[in-house]
């Protein structure tokens, strides 16, 4: 899958919707600031990533 080429990561899936996130995450990533468009996902799972989070 290219986005885990890109952001040397590997996910199965990307576009799911379906996420809850931590309190620790939303305090940490300056989500506000993504695009209220269908890459807001993309863009959230970029910045947990950056910061050294786990995804499960």
């Amino acid at each position: 899958m290219t986005q885990n080429l890109l952001i040397n990561y590997k996910l199965s899936e990307y576009h799911t919707g379906y996420r809850a996130f931590s309190r620790q995450v939303l305090e940490s990533i300056k989500f506000n600031n993504n695009s209220d468009d269908f890459i807001f996902d993309n863009e959230m799972l970029s910045q947990i990533i950056y910061k050294g989070f786990d995804i499960a």
